[in-house]
């Protein structure tokens, strides 16, 4: 076993950490020949302290975590998935956009461009004066196409005495009684203190209206859940177990579940909640992994029931490409899923995939 599996990991090392695909193929070659197999199996022991120390040295440097990671499948590989990206007029990237399906069959979406910078999936660095979030809201046909984009109205969020505003992060956009709706992170600053205040919102065109904050349990508060339903709004606060508020006379109240004593889980709120025949689906994403200096979030399906019992929760995938990805907003529409995210916090993107594709990451069969 300690052969094969030294084999097989130098092959995979080589090819994706060092990437060196002649001396890969020619490795490969000698295996298959047995000129390097034969060898090796007359000097099994000591082979075995090989594959123990090259283990041990992998690991110190995370490479065995990032070879892993390298098996996890890529939705937008699908051979029927289309993929598109949002731009605008901004000094910084877009990224992390939210998406909804308007009547006429189009999309409005929201994305968010930072003067904190994150050019190398490991570290930020605020590249303007003080930590400053910029909206950026979409208009799109049924074909993804761009049909206008302008500058999100958020002057209606409160200001907070002493705090400085650094705007609107990370939406999550859901439909209420044929209005566009949307929840949000207000994050604030204070001598390089960070605060996150959770908000759910109403949108008048390019104006955000109705702003009301949710509870603060902790000082970070983010990644709330909308769920698709025409007689409340909803929001998960927690997926497993899952904890649910709703707004009632203008305040959001806990109406299942306790309110948790930590945010230590790890699985986390990413996009709404939306109808899947008789369930609701969901994507979710893990905590935040580190692997040497890089970071990635790992995305997986969630169903629930209508009485929010949580059913499933599918494979990790990433949405395209492994490393670090932020998924806010999926829409199902004739057969297909639209499903906004960000990419390493540089680029904001939808990617169009069958719902038959999801259904192969789900045990059952249908919902």
């Amino acid at each position: 076993m300690a052969r094969r599996h030294l084999l097989r990991r130098l092959e995979r090392y080589l090819r994706h950490v060092l990437r060196l695909p002649d001396q890969v193929e020619e490795l490969a070659r000698k295996v298959e020949t047995c000129e390097l197999t034969l060898p090796l199996l007359s000097r099994a022991d000591e082979l075995a302290g090989v594959a123990r120390k090259l283990d041990a040295g992998m690991e110190s440097l995370g490479l065995i975590e990032e070879v892993s990671l390298l098996g996890l499948p890529v939705l937008a590989e699908h051979p029927e998935a289309f993929r598109c990206q949002l731009t605008a007029d901004s000094p910084f990237p877009l990224f992390n956009p939210s998406i909804i399906q308007r009547d006429d069959g189009g999309f409005y979406c929201l994305a968010r461009s930072s003067s904190l910078v994150n050019d190398a999936e490991w570290d930020y660095r605020c590249e303007q004066g003080e930590h400053a979030t910029t909206n950026y809201a979409f208009l799109l046909d049924k074909e993804l196409r761009v049909e206008a984009c302008e500058v999100l109205d958020d002057r209606a969020l409160e200001e907070l005495e002493t705090w400085i505003k650094c705007g609107l992060e990370d939406c999550r956009l859901f439909r209420f009684q044929g209005e566009i709706r949307g929840i949000g992170s207000v994050a604030y600053v204070k001598a390089g203190e960070y605060l996150v205040r959770q908000v759910v919102f109403r949108l008048q065109g390019i104006r955000i209206e109705d702003p009301c904050y949710g509870p603060s349990l902790n000082r970070l508060e983010k990644n709330w859940v909308p769920i698709e339903d025409e007689d409340a709004i909803r929001i998960l606060y927690r997926l497993n177990p899952p904890a649910e508020l709703v707004l009632k006379d203008g305040v959001l109240a806990w109406v299942s579940g306790l309110p948790p004593e930590h945010q230590d889980w790890n699985l986390r709120g990413g996009t709404p909640l939306v109808r899947f025949g008789k369930h609701y689906l969901g994507i979710a994403h893990s905590r935040q992994l580190r692997i040497g200096r890089r970071m990635y979030y790992l995305h997986c399906f969630v169903v629930f029931d209508r009485s929010m019992r949580h059913v499933e929760t599918s494979q990790f995938f990433f949405l395209r490409r492994r490393g670090l990805e932020f998924a806010c907003g999926l829409q199902l529409s004739d057969g297909q899923a639209y499903i906004s995210y960000g990419v390493a916090d540089r680029a904001a993107e939808i990617l169009r995939i069958p719902v038959k594709a999801i259904m192969k990451y789900l045990v059952a069969d249908s919902y």
